[in-house]
């Protein structure tokens, strides 16, 4: 048994002695620690106004449309004002708003308005839009 081991130990370090190294064409290449970065758009609850433009004594002024329906296009919210016409409505910078107003009910008479949310109207919080 002895003999064997010491037989098996001569070959295997024979077999070493005539190994040539191995070369490989395509070295793997090395990732650095990469972080991934996505663009993120804050979002935020922002008050908007729809109103109609009219002319009065004074001067332009502008009557509130209650119930209005009011969208945000860009990402698809849809919500109806009150019947001060405010609604609120999660918006972005750079979002497309649209109003629409069906005056009592009668398809005929429908205003509507769009806007894009500039950097400050998101900041304030607030806009309003003008349906004709």
């Amino acid at each position: 048994m002895k003999t064997l081991s010491m037989f098996s130990l001569l070959i295997i370090s024979a077999f070493l002695a005539n190994a040539k190294p191995v070369e490989i064409k395509d070295p793997p290449k090395e990732r650095k620690n990469e972080v991934l970065t996505a663009p993120m758009k804050l979002s935020k609850a922002a008050y908007i106004y729809v109103a109609r433009p009219i002319q009065t004594e004074i001067g332009p002024s502008g009557i509130s449309c209650p119930f209005s329906i009011v969208k945000n296009e860009t990402t698809g919210e849809t919500v109806t004002a009150s019947y001060s016409g405010s609604a609120i409505l999660n918006v972005s910078a750079g979002d497309v708003v649209t109003a629409l107003f069906d005056f009592s009910g009668q398809s005929s008479k429908k205003f509507t308005g769009a806007v894009t949310i500039s950097v400050s109207e998101f900041n304030s919080g607030y806009k309003t839009i003008w349906v004709r």
